[in-house]
């Protein structure tokens, strides 16, 4: 059955409840025997149904939750960015979670069935079916994308620039007339998908006329296994140029290279992401994203009337090369 034409008293039908019960499962406010709720849930699933998040808002169910969804929650780039939400909610109107994306449907139907207001998208990985269910729903939804080509058809999209940063520091390493560099890459989904810091330094490097000879190391474990992995890979192979994904894969790749005899900036040109306090502690040269102004940006959005946000919005933030020891 199409799920635009999916009722709640088709789930009530095929469940064999009241409307009244249907509703009770789905917002979680009231009891409901176990024996029922089972049949409301398997009938939801089974007939796709994607209850409308207005109609909620509509009954005075607002709960202010808005859910982040990222490809990598371990790393600083993403509390940084909850953190500044908090921040910047002074009036405390919103509740923020934070998870991992799942290129699954039920993952996305579990999202758009449950008492969510709002939606942060700060991910490549959906693929166009899974995305468009999320754009289609009544829940409001900011993407925060990488580049111009990523605007197609969404609604309020959120440019973080990743990609000009990544141009401009692969420009610095080409003025140092590096001629091999390395990107260090970290997912939690152990490399099933690409993030946005990868797809940014693969395009770049595809480009005719560049003349910089690439490689990726993708680190699909934990940060206990980052320091064998870099070890392995640059003893085998000789870089002039790092780029990392994040500070902390930074740092343990100086120390690598102090343990195999290469001085960095002497040898070996690094460079990382984020731009924490472990780059500026260990002298490290950093990609900073305007995570701030990144987040002023989603509240203002979320404070608006829900009919506004509905209309086409395009914001595009600067980033910062902040050079330091590592690339003089």
């Amino acid at each position: 059955m199409d799920n635009k034409r999916v009722t709640r008293k088709d789930v009530a039908n095929e469940a064999r409840v009241s409307e009244t019960i249907v509703s009770y499962v789905i917002n979680g406010n009231r009891y409901v025997s176990n024996d029922k709720k089972i049949r409301v849930k398997e009938a939801i699933k089974k007939l796709n149904y994607i209850p409308h998040a207005s109609a909620r808002l509509l009954k005075g169910k607002k709960t202010g939750h808005i859910l982040l969804l990222t490809d990598n929650i371990s790393i600083e780039y993403s509390t940084s960015l909850l953190n500044q939400l908090y921040n910047n909610d002074s009036e405390g109107k919103f509740i923020f979670s934070l998870s991992r994306v799942k290129n699954d449907c039920s993952f996305i139907s579990r999202i758009l069935t449950s008492t969510i207001d709002g939606i942060i998208l700060d991910s490549p990985m959906l693929d166009r079916e899974l995305f468009n269910k999320l754009r289609n729903s009544n829940i409001p939804l900011i993407v925060i994308m990488n580049s111009e080509k990523d605007l197609k058809n969404r609604t309020i999209s959120l440019n973080a620039g990743t990609f000009n940063a990544m141009n401009n520091a692969i420009k610095l390493l080409e003025q140092k007339e590096c001629k091999k560099i390395l990107f260090i890459n970290s997912q939690d989904n152990g490399g099933k998908y690409e993030s946005f810091r990868m797809l940014a330094f693969k395009s770049y490097l595809s480009s005719e006329n560049v003349e910089l000879k690439k490689d990726i190391l993708n680190l699909n474990t934990d940060s206990s296994g980052y320091y064998e992995m870099i070890y392995g890979e640059l003893s085998k192979k000789e870089y002039d140029s790092i780029i990392t994904y994040n500070d902390q894969i930074a740092v343990v790749t100086k120390k690598v290279c102090r343990a195999l005899g290469y001085e960095i900036p002497k040898d070996i040109k690094l460079i990382c992401f984020d731009n924490t306090y472990l780059s500026n502690l260990f002298n490290i040269t950093a990609i900073e994203i305007n995570i701030e102004n990144i987040a002023k940006t989603i509240i203002s959005i979320l404070k608006k009337d829900k009919e506004s946000n509905k209309e086409e919005s395009y914001f595009k933030f600067e980033t910062k090369l902040i050079k330091r020891e590592s690339t003089n």
